[in-house]
C-alpha cells in the first residue's frame, strides 16, 4: 500500500513534493539474500554474506578457486515477500561493483504455458550513474528480458562469474520496478550433491546425464528466412546474451541446409557468407531476390531470443536516414528441451516494433504441430484461422495477435517505449487482447516458422538505395479460433 493522504479529505493542498516522496515510500514487495550453493556451508570454493563498509553495506559474492566445482556458485537472489506475485517486471536497478559479466536470471511464468527463464549480463544494462565509492548503478529492462505484462516473476537471481580471476561482487540499493528490495542479512545454503546442480539457477546449469534423456524429443523445430522481394537483401541476425549452456551461442554458428530452395518463398537456396555486424552476437548475410534459407538444427540445439531484421540491425529510429521510424524484428525461441532437459520452458515466437518499424513481415506456422501456435485473450487461448502473423504500418497494430505495437514492449497498458522517435502511442492493446506473443507447450516440437520479408515500409528513404512499398497495405487482421492448450504426456 502506499502511504498517501489525500488532500481532498483533509481540505489541505499537499505539494507535488510531498506527495512525490510518499508515493516513494512504498513497501517493498521483494527481499533479497545472498547465497552459496556448495558441498556444505563452511566450503571454500565460494563465499556470499552482508558485508560492511564506510556508507555501505552491501551483498558481497565471490569464487575463490579458478573454477568452481560442478553446480557450485554464488550470489544475490530475489523473491516476493507474500503469496501475491508481483505480475510484470518494467525494471531492475542496484548499485555495484565487480564483474561486467555477471548474469541477472529472472525466473517468470507467461500467461499461457510454465514458468521460463531469461538472463541478461550486466554488461548489457544501462549505466545511470559512477559513484565516489566505485559503485556504479545499473538498470536492466523487463524489455531486455523478453517478458511482457502480465507474467509472474517468481525470482530473480543475480549470479558472478564463478572463477576466481571475476574477483569480488557488491551489490546495493536494489530496486525491482522502482520499488526497494528488502534486505535479508543471512545467507541462504543450497546443498549440492555429487555433482548435481541445485539453488535459484538449477536448471540454467548443465544437469547430469543420468534419467534425463527419458522422454527427449527425436526431432527438432525449424526455422527458415526468405526474401520476397525483387533485391537482394541484408538480413541480421542477434542472439540474445547469457543464454543456457545448450543454446547456439553466435549467429555463424547455426547450421543450414545445403542449396534448398522452399516453396512457395523461394525458388533456390542460398549459401551464407556471414559478416560481423557490431559484436559476435549479431552478424548479417546477403539474402539473394526471391530466395530462402532453412535451418537444420538438431533436436538438443536451441534458439533462445534470436532477433531476424533486415536493412539494419534491430533499434530506435531517429526521424532522419535510411530507416527513420527504427526497426521491425521477428523474435522466437525454439527447441527449449536442452535448456532444463524436461519440456517446462515454452517455445515462443512474435513480431516486435517495441523499436520501430521498418519493414513488412510475415511469419507462418508450418508443418507439425503448426496449430498448437497459441494466442491468450484473457485467460482463453486461441489459434489463428491462417497459421500466421505479419505487422502494417506503425501505428496500424494495436490488437494485432503475434505483434509488439511500436512502443508497447508490455503489449498492454501502460506505454513503456524505449524509443524518443517517434513518440509513443497514447495506449497500447486493451487489458483482456494481451496476445502479443504466440507460445507452444514445448513438447509439441516440430515444425517450420518462416520468417518472410516482404518490403520495407513507405517511410523508408529510397535514397538510401533501399526501395519501399508505395503506401500501407490494408489492416487485415487474422480471425482467433477457441483452441485447447494441450498438456504434455
Amino acid at each position: 500500500m502506499k502511504n498517501i493522504v489525500r488532500a481532498a479529505s483533509l481540505g489541505l493542498a499537499i505539494s507535488a513534493f510531498i506527495q512525490m516522496a510518499l508515493a516513494q515510500a512504498e513497501i517493498s514487495l521483494m527481499s533479497a539474500a545472498p547465497f552459496i550453493a556448495c558441498d556444505s556451508p563452511g566450503s571454500p570454493s565460494v563465499a556470499a554474506s552482508t558485508v560492511s563498509t564506510a556508507k555501505r553495506s552491501p551483498y558481497f559474492s565471490a569464487t575463490n578457486v579458478s573454477s568452481a566445482p560442478r553446480g557450485t556458485y554464488s550470489g544475490i537472489v530475489i523473491t516476493p515477500d507474500a503469496a501475491v506475485v508481483p505480475n510484470r517486471l518494467t525494471s531492475i536497478r542496484f548499485d555495484y561493483k565487480g564483474s561486467d559479466k555477471t548474469t541477472c536470471f529472472v525466473d517468470y511464468k507467461p500467461p499461457v504455458g510454465t514458468w521460463l527463464r531469461s538472463s541478461v549480463l550486466l554488461s548489457d544494462g544501462k549505466t545511470l550513474a559512477d559513484k565516489h565509492d566505485g559503485f556504479k548503478t545499473i538498470q536492466l529492462t523487463g524489455q531486455q528480458f523478453g517478458i511482457a505484462e502480465n507474467c509472474l516473476i517468481k525470482r530473480i537471481t543475480i549470479v558472478p562469474p564463478p572463477r576466481k580471476e571475476a574477483g569480488r561482487f557488491l551489490a546495493d540499493a536494489i530496486y525491482v520496478n522502482d520499488s526497494p528490495v528488502r534486505k535479508v542479512m543471512n545467507t541462504l545454503f543450497y546443498k549440492v550433491d555429487a555433482g548435481s546442480p541445485t539453488g535459484p539457477i538449477e536448471f540454467s546449469q548443465p544437469k547430469l546425464a543420468a534419467g534425463a534423456v527419458s522422454g527427449a524429443p527425436t526431432g527438432a523445430t525449424q526455422f527458415l528466412i526468405s526474401n520476397n522481394t525483387n533485391s537482394p537483401q541484408n538480413v541480421y541476425i542477434t542472439l540474445g546474451a547469457g543464454l543456457p549452456a545448450c543454446a547456439i551461442a553466435t549467429p555463424d554458428a547455426i547450421p543450414w541446409l545445403p542449396n534448398k530452395g522452399v516453396q512457395p518463398y523461394g525458388t533456390s537456396g542460398a549459401s551464407i557468407t556471414w559478416q560481423v555486424a557490431g559484436s559476435p552476437l549479431q552478424n548479417y548475410f546477403v539474402l539473394p531476390a526471391k530466395t530462402s534459407v532453412v535451418s537444420n538444427l538438431g533436436s538438443m540445439q536451441m534458439l533462445s531470443n534470436i532477433n531476424i531484421s533486415f536493412g539494419a540491425p534491430g533499434g530506435c529510429g531517429n526521424g532522419s536516414g535510411a530507416f527513420p521510424q527504427g526497426i521491425t524484428q521477428a523474435e522466437f525461441s525454439i527447441n527449449t528441451y536442452c535448456w532444463t532437459n524436461d519440456y517446462s520452458h515454452n517455445e515462443s515466437a512474435d513480431i516486435t516494433l517495441n523499436t520501430g518499424n521498418n519493414a513488412f513481415l510475415e511469419m507462418r506456422f508450418l508443418g507439425s504441430n503448426a496449430d498448437l501456435w497459441l494466442a491468450l485473450q484473457g485467460t482463453s487461448t486461441y489459434k489463428l484461422n491462417r497459421g500466421r502473423i505479419r505487422n502494417f504500418c506503425l501505428n496500424s497494430n494495436f490488437n494485432n495477435p503475434g505483434v509488439f505495437p511500436f512502443g508497447c514492449n508490455l503489449c498492454v497498458n501502460p506505454v513503456t517505449s524505449a524509443c524518443v522517435y517517434p513518440a509513443a502511442p497514447a495506449n497500447c492493446n486493451a487489458s483482456t487482447n494481451n496476445y502479443c506473443q504466440l507460445n507452444r507447450t514445448a513438447c509439441f516440437y516440430g515444425g517450420t516458422i518462416a520468417v518472410v520479408f516482404n518490403g520495407y515500409d513507405p517511410t523508408t528513404s529510397s535514397s538510401s538505395g533501399f526501395a519501399p512499398i508505395v503506401s500501407c497495405p490494408p489492416v487485415n487482421l487474422p480471425t482467433l479460433i477457441p483452441a485447447q492448450n494441450p498438456a504434455c504426456p
